[in-house]
Formats: C-alpha cells, sequence, structure tokens
C-alpha cells in the first residue's frame, strides 16, 4: 500500500512539473506575439536623436524590432512606450546532458 502511494506522489509531482513548464512556455508565447503585434515602422527620424529610427529585422534563429510594448516598471518614470526587443534561439544543455535549444528575449 506504502509503495502505491509512494509511486502516486512521484506521478503527481512529475505531472505537477511538465504542467509547470507548459504553462511557463505558453504565457512566453503569449508574451511575444503581443510584442511583435505592437511592432511598427516609422519613417519618422528626428535629427536631434541619432538612435531614433525604428526597423524589423530577421534571420533564420534572429528576430530584432522595435515595438511598443515597453512595460513600465518604475511609477511617475520618464521613459517611453517604445523599446527594442530581440528574440534569438541559443543551444544549451540540460540538467541531464541533453542538448536543447532555448528561445532568447533581449531587451
Amino acid at each position: 500500500m506504502i509503495g502505491s502511494f509512494r509511486q502516486s506522489f512521484r506521478i503527481r509531482d512529475h505531472t505537477q512539473k511538465v504542467y509547470d513548464r507548459y504553462k511557463d512556455v505558453r504565457m512566453g508565447m503569449h508574451r511575444m506575439a503581443r510584442e511583435i503585434s505592437m511592432a511598427y515602422l516609422s519613417l519618422h527620424h528626428n535629427a536631434n536623436e541619432p538612435h531614433s529610427s525604428t526597423w524589423f529585422d530577421g534571420e533564420r534563429d534572429e528576430l530584432h524590432f522595435t515595438s511598443l510594448a515597453n512595460l513600465r516598471m518604475v511609477r511617475n518614470i520618464d521613459e517611453s512606450d517604445q523599446c527594442e526587443l530581440g528574440y534569438y534561439v541559443k543551444r544549451g544543455e540540460a540538467s541531464d546532458g541533453r542538448h536543447v535549444n532555448n528561445l532568447m528575449r533581449r531587451l
């Protein structure tokens, strides 16, 4: 009987870890889709600010763009909604030694 309970708890813990991992992936994909949907291009260029141009550039494993998806984390800070974002794939190693591809975000 005790063996059955132990096995049930192991299965429950494993299922919870898998569920948490999928939840993290869903949240990340939702954020990525929201930020890409807020990407924009503008022909306007401010001569007083040399780095004010907008862009959307992608390659095989990379995507870099300007977006209006900046989240202000500090109240009453003088900050714009505009930000430069990037997503890229970085090879890594899992805890069990397998090679994995990680989706990385650059802000």
